[in-house]
């Protein structure tokens, strides 16, 4: 590019920027992962080749930026399903900035069940509607509803849990999403109380994340950043182990499939009929409603009954109202 070109840039987030425990080359490394047009191969082979500085160089500000938790790994896969090459991507995007607080992501004692602390990448093909429905069907039925958290819990609600029910229905919480919070919760066993429920679902709230397949994403991208985390530090700085152990892990085949289906959806159409048949039915639940419906659609044709009741079982009805 002409350097009196102005007519293009690339968007940071201001967060990196004023991240004092941030490198000035993991900077300025971050500015050219954003700066990547779609389809460019981001290596730390294919950076240093465009570099002035060496190998060695990129890959110290990578991994920077990698346990910080501002980028990712991304293993790209053929249209045979079979690991391809790596990509660097940013979590964090100029236009759904989340500030870092005392909950960073540079912060490596990380657990499962503590996902809810970390900030990743929401991943959607459309905007989400922040305006929540009213209607019965997707408000609390304190008279069936409690019932049913009581036997689960195996003992009567507190009054005070009783009122947490009291203003999810005033607020018109989905009942999918106390669900999907209660089960978040799990791991606390008998200890666990409708209160741990609601710092869940309002923490959700605080994020933005107003339907289950945006908590959904969310969940599988910090359990992904988990596990990057978990196995960098089990192995260090062996590369090859790392990336090895990462591309079998269960996480990052599900989070790759899903990247591979919403960018086939957008620019390559023909690559996504190939890996919509391919993929795992497992997959769908992170996937929009427009996407499932052409994936049910491709199923009829090929009379796969099988993949089309998974892409109908994983559409969010109350999208649909």
């Amino acid at each position: 590019m002409n350097k009196k070109d102005n007519k293009s840039y690339t968007p940071i987030v201001n967060s990196i920027i004023w991240d004092k425990d941030i490198s000035l080359s993991a900077k300025g490394m971050y500015s050219m992962i954003c700066s990547t047009p779609p389809g460019w191969k981001s290596s730390i082979k294919g950076f240093a080749s465009v570099l002035k500085e060496g190998v060695a160089a990129v890959s110290r500000a990578v991994s920077e930026l990698e346990k910080a938790g501002y980028i990712h790994r991304c293993y790209v896969r053929d249209k045979n399903g079979k690991y391809s090459h790596t990509e660097y991507r940013p979590t964090l995007l100029p236009f759904s900035e989340t500030p870092v607080t005392e909950n960073s992501l540079s912060d490596s004692t990380v657990t499962e069940n503590e996902v809810g602390k970390y900030i990743c990448k929401e991943t959607n093909l459309k905007e989400t509607n922040n305006k929540r429905s009213d209607t019965k069907e997707n408000t609390v039925c304190l008279t069936g509803d409690i019932k049913i958290m009581e036997k689960y819990l195996r003992r009567p609600l507190s009054p005070s849990e009783y009122s947490i029910w009291d203003n999810w229905k005033k607020d018109g919480v989905r009942s999918d999403i106390i669900k999907r919070a209660v089960e978040d919760n799990e791991y606390r066993k008998e200890k666990m109380t409708l209160h741990h429920v609601d710092e869940t679902i309002r923490f959700w709230d605080k994020q933005g994340l107003q339907t289950l397949k945006d908590i959904e994403n969310y969940i599988l991208d910090a359990k992904d950043i988990n596990t990057g985390r978990f196995i960098r530090n089990k192995f260090g700085d062996d590369d090859e182990r790392v990336e090895a152990e990462y591309i079998g892990s269960h996480v990052n085949d599900l989070k790759s499939w899903r990247d591979a289906l919403l960018s086939g959806y957008k620019y390559d159409r023909d690559q996504f009929r190939s890996d919509i048949i391919l993929c795992p039915t497992e997959v769908f639940k992170y996937l929009p409603n427009e996407v499932l419906i052409e994936a049910i659609e491709l199923s009829e044709k090929d009379g796969n009954t099988t993949r089309k009741e998974a892409a109908e079982k994983a559409m969010d009805k109350e999208d649909m109202r």
